[in-house]
């Protein structure tokens, strides 16, 4: 993915035991140690993240990808001399749209079909129905009653 605001893939090293990510480099606080730090974020701040994370979970999911465990400790804010950078990154749980069977997602074997964090998870994905598209709005949703 190239998108700014979604945590961007440098490498990948296959070993036979293990997968080695690098990712960029990105400093700051989780999106839960910010509404932590400040109690109350002002609506204006709050649109703008939401509406960040959201154009970003758009361009995830134009390109059949679904997170799956979006929450805020999985979006990143960092302060720069331009401005703030939201980021979504922990792609641990995601998967994506096989482009040949529109109807079967790419799960890894190393971790489970349904998985998450359950205060975060869609109803329906609670009751061992398939990842959807709509999970991860519904956990967007979440993320926003959360403040």
């Amino acid at each position: 993915m190239d998108h700014e605001n979604i945590l961007k893939l440098k490498e990948v090293h296959e070993f036979k035991d293990r997968v080695v990510m690098v990712t960029e480099l990105i400093t700051g606080a989780t999106l839960l140690r910010h509404i932590v730090s400040q109690g109350f974020l002002p609506e204006p701040e709050t649109v703008h993240i939401m509406k960040t994370l959201l154009e970003a979970l758009q361009a995830l999911h134009d390109k059949k990808i679904l997170h799956r465990n979006l929450k805020p400790e999985n979006v990143v804010l960092n302060r720069t001399n331009t401005g703030t950078e939201i980021k979504i990154t922990a792609f641990n749980f995601s998967c994506s749209l096989d482009s040949n069977e529109p109807t079967t997602w790419h799960i890894s074997r190393n971790i489970c079909s349904k998985c998450g964090t359950p205060g975060y998870m869609a109803p329906e994905l609670l009751m061992n129905k398939s990842s959807t598209f709509a999970g991860d709005v519904f956990s967007m949703g979440v993320i926003l009653y959360t403040w």
